[in-house]
């Protein structure tokens, strides 16, 4: 086990190494948490020694003296946002509206994904990059250091058209003239658009 992180025998908490004389054939349960943190680093589960791949287990007491050991193995830190702040994002299938923090095992393949066209607080917003300069909908492999992943969206002014309509015919002086004024709608493509993910059923 690695130093500082915790498990329990038969339920009770440890965070060192211990030594135990139990009988032999006696039964006790060894269980590992599958994440840990620990210095501002997150690490997870790998295995046990006896080759068990799950966190926790019920073992016989041996006849000979034996050591299990619980292997963990740091995991990369990933946060995942837009900016500006406040528009909607996929990862693995899940939408987001806020800066997300994830913690990824090293070389896992995770979804991202976000709209083209968004709208917030009545402004469109027109996609523009993600920060790795990956395509809109893209499949990342995460490192093994730190990774930020960020949308960047700009700001989209809706265009309006505007015409004039007057009486048909010359006016004469002091006649009254009757002026009708039209304001066209904004640009169909500034409209906000559907889930741009590529996988079905996600939005």
């Amino acid at each position: 086990m690695r130093g500082g992180l915790g498990l329990t025998v038969d339920g009770v908490l440890y965070t060192d190494v211990q030594t135990f004389n139990w009988p032999p054939g006696s039964p006790h349960v060894l269980a590992a948490s599958t994440q840990y943190l620990k210095e501002s680093t997150m690490y997870g589960f790998v295995s046990w020694s006896n080759s068990v791949t799950a966190p926790a287990q019920t073992i016989n007491t041996p006849e000979t003296a034996t050591t299990y050991t619980a292997t963990y193995t740091a995991l990369t830190y990933v946060t995942v946002a837009t900016d500006p702040v406040g528009l909607v994002f996929e990862v693995d299938g899940s939408l987001y509206t806020t800066t997300q923090t994830f913690y990824w095992w090293t070389n896992s393949t995770h979804w991202l994904s976000t709209n083209p066209i968004q709208t917030r607080a009545g402004a469109n917003y027109s996609f523009a990059g993600w920060s790795n300069t990956g395509p809109l909908s893209q499949n990342v492999i995460a490192p093994y250091s730190a990774a930020s992943y960020t949308a960047t969206f700009t700001a989209v002014r809706s265009s309006a058209t505007l015409s004039l309509t007057g009486g048909s015919g010359p006016s004469l002086a002091g006649q009254a003239v009757t002026l009708t004024v039209t304001v066209g709608p904004a640009s169909p493509e500034l409209q906000p658009g559907t889930c741009s993910s590529q996988k079905a059923g996600r939005c």
